[in-house]
């Protein structure tokens, strides 16, 4: 038995394109896809992917920043334009701590609503941060990560925050890009093209539907595979009297 001891298949985003079509029967194995082709399908791609990102946590779009704080600044804006500079302004901040830098010991900074952050009588109060604050912005440049208090002096000079953030998936802005996803991950992206596409090439909605659940169990498969196998521990909270 010979095995090609390779592992590195992967479709570049006009390659996944013409494999969507293909599932249509819009085009034949051997047709060149004209220019116009092409960009109409790679924007309902990225919108597609874009609106995906909703899904939540993917343990391969998990990154850890450090943040170095500024006395008295409780606001930090991550992104592109942002006072802490991301490739692309996060998606979810999923855990933030604060470390001591000569022990590197961490201790978790507690998650506040919008509600909760709002409440505080002082906002620009300084000391230990214990909570933080993530707020999503309408602008492409950046996203505002709130601590509170505001790091003091002797706070910043000898700590850093750590976040544990989604970042957001890559553009695939030309026809030889590749997905950042795993190679798992491209059945799924190329079925749910597939489905979008589907009322603009005219399949029938019987098999439109076909589609559609079809497309919905491959996602779902690489969903349920993408997390951490861990366990899962319940308690009753505590009340007392």
């Amino acid at each position: 038995m010979a095995l090609s001891a390779s592992f590195d298949f992967t479709l570049n985003r006009d390659e996944l394109i013409k494999r969507a079509l293909l599932m249509l029967g819009a085009v034949s194995p051997n047709q060149t896809l004209s220019s116009t082709v092409l960009s109409d399908a790679s924007q309902v791609l990225n919108l597609m992917l874009k609106a995906w990102q909703a899904d939540g946590m993917q343990l391969w779009q998990v990154t850890e920043k450090s943040i170095t704080p500024v006395a008295d600044q409780e606001t930090y804006t991550l992104g592109p334009s942002g006072s802490v500079v991301l490739p692309g302004k996060p998606v979810e901040i999923l855990e933030a701590y604060r470390r001591l830098t000569s022990t590197e010991n961490d201790v978790p900074l507690i998650r506040q609503s919008r509600t909760d952050y709002w409440a505080l009588n002082n906002k620009s109060a300084s000391g230990v941060p214990v909570n933080f604050y993530f707020e999503i912005k309408q602008a492409v440049g950046a996203n505002d990560f709130t601590v509170w208090p505001a790091p003091d002096t002797t706070f910043a000079a000898n700590n850093t925050i750590e976040i544990l953030y989604q970042k957001p998936f890559d553009d695939l802005d030309s026809g030889t890009d590749n997905l950042a996803f795993p190679q798992e991950w491209e059945l799924a992206v190329t079925y749910g093209l597939a489905v979008i596409l589907a009322p603009e090439y005219g399949l029938a909605l019987a098999n439109r539907k076909m589609l559609r659940e079809e497309a919905k169990e491959e996602k779902q498969r690489v969903l349920d595979w993408d997390q951490e196998h861990t366990s899962v521990y319940f308690q009753p909270e505590p009340r007392f009297k």
